[in-house]
């Protein structure tokens, strides 16, 4: 690969956390991203005071197509709409891929260049769901509810 192809990141700007960038600068990207994604959903049930959920089933009941806990948009037109979907099924795929497999298989190996990508991918995440705001409802009336 020539030298007009190389781009340079600094990855403290991804948008992860210290503890996160302290794994992947210490040769630990595998454990960077599990950790970013666990992380990602504790921010995520601060946000929506659904401490009883987790996982999967915090991402779907935040982040609902009808009547979500949170919104980052208006949800009134179907671009909103569409990329609210995305934020969430990008979400579901890393709880699914990342956090789950990654901590039942601490054998597997992930290479600098992936641990970028995808701490870049969970830092444009973590920017949406601080964007996030409660739609109707406050939190305790939906955990009453």
């Amino acid at each position: 690969m020539s030298n007009e192809h190389e781009v340079t990141l600094d990855v403290s700007e991804l948008g992860i956390s210290e503890y996160g960038l302290s794994l992947f600068a210490s040769g630990h990207p595998r454990d960077a991203i599990r950790h970013e994604t666990q992380d990602l959903l504790n921010q995520l049930q601060r946000r929506t005071g659904r401490h009883e959920l987790d996982g999967q089933d915090l991402v779907q009941a935040a982040l609902a197509d009808k009547d979500p806990i949170v919104a980052f948009n208006e949800l009134r037109s179907r671009r909103d709409r569409d990329e609210h979907a995305a934020v969430r099924l990008l979400l579901l795929g890393m709880v699914r891929g990342f956090r789950n497999v990654y901590s039942h298989n601490v054998s597997i190996d992930v290479s600098t260049q992936d641990g970028v990508v995808w701490l870049g991918v969970l830092g444009q995440l973590r920017r949406q769901i601080e964007r996030a705001e409660q739609v109707g409802g406050s939190a305790g009336d939906r955990l009453s509810g």
